[in-house]
């Protein structure tokens, strides 16, 4: 029982971290709270001028980042800005039975997990400047992250994923995104590559197990 009262605890606490992001953020949390119960209600934030749209997942991460002190936004000549970046609403991930994949922005995935909003919706990784740069992805998990860094010009991705399940999954990713030439996939520990991080190979380290 106390357990859950942390857990519940710190579900508020997130959530009222969003206090920092927005003017309208009461209202947002209780629009939020009835999209978790199924209705069907736009999120429209509310910053200085600017006025956007968000996706739940994305209200959702971003509490969560404001919590830690990881996200400023600010509104400059009517336009949103996101750490620096200017934000765009870009509309949810659509199923697509073509393809039997999530699609947004014509990136595909074959199920849809809480981290593609992180990396994708979220600005996870934007900070990391990865053009022609060979990257090493550690606990890719399905792939997110490694499809980002090769869309923001990374020479390679080495993705390494012990999970066979995540790395099936991985693998399908990497396809369906047309990605075999530039995301190098490898089911194993992380311990034989990150030895190499002491032989002077030029790559980042990043993600995390």
């Amino acid at each position: 029982m106390p357990l859950r009262i942390n857990e519940a605890l710190a579900k508020v606490r997130r959530a009222l971290a969003s206090r920092y992001l927005f003017d309208n953020w009461f209202s947002l949390l209780i629009r939020f709270a009835l999209t978790r119960l199924g209705f069907d209600v736009r999120l429209m934030a509310r910053v200085g001028d600017c006025t956007f749209e968000l996706s739940p997942e994305v209200f959702g991460c971003l509490a969560v980042r404001a919590s830690y002190g990881l996200v400023e936004i600010s509104c400059v000549d009517g336009e949103l800005y996101i750490n620096g970046k200017r934000y765009e609403y870009h509309g949810v991930w659509v199923y697509d039975k073509s393809c039997n994949c999530y699609v947004k922005n014509n990136v595909r995935f074959k199920q849809i997990h809480w981290t593609i909003y992180q990396v994708f919706d979220c600005g996870e990784y934007e900070p990391s400047n990865v053009k022609d740069r060979v990257v090493v992805d550690i606990g890719a998990y399905v792939g997110d992250s490694a499809v980002y860094f090769a869309l923001r010009g990374a020479r390679r991705v080495v993705a390494v994923e012990p999970h066979p399940g995540a790395f099936a999954e991985m693998l399908d990713n990497i396809r369906l995104n047309n990605m075999e030439s530039v995301i190098i996939p490898v089911n194993n520990s992380t311990n034989r590559i990150t030895r190499t991080k002491n032989v002077g190979v030029g790559f980042d380290l990043v993600g995390g197990m």
